[in-house]
């Protein structure tokens, strides 16, 4: 879905909503095993978006990212995830693209 920021600010920037449904299935030694995976991404402003989601299965489990552009060249990503067992875990991505700024 795409929803397009009004009330008569010209500035302000395009939000996008996104809707990920992923599901998977495995197979061994006839027995079966499978798994739904819901995500929601939203965009905040052409440097920022916040998601989060569920995975639903043997290990269901729910989780939520933060990301920002830093730089023309850099992003910085935060997200946590809990397990139905307790587990969690965070995690700091940091990513920058190598190479010439010069475009041929």
């Amino acid at each position: 879905a795409r929803v397009v920021g009004g009330g008569g600010v010209a500035d302000k920037a395009e939000k996008e909503t996104a809707l990920t449904v992923e599901t998977s299935f495995v197979q061994r030694n006839g027995l079966g095993a499978s798994t739904l995976a819901l995500q929601l991404q939203r965009a905040l402003s052409e440097r920022a978006a916040i998601g989060c989601g569920v995975q639903l299965g043997a290990s269901p489990s729910a989780h939520s990212s933060a990301s920002r552009r830093i730089s023309e060249r850099s992003t910085l990503a935060l997200s946590g995830r809990v397990s139905a067992g307790g587990a969690t875990g965070i995690e700091l991505h940091g990513t920058r693209a190598l190479g010439s700024r010069r475009k041929c």
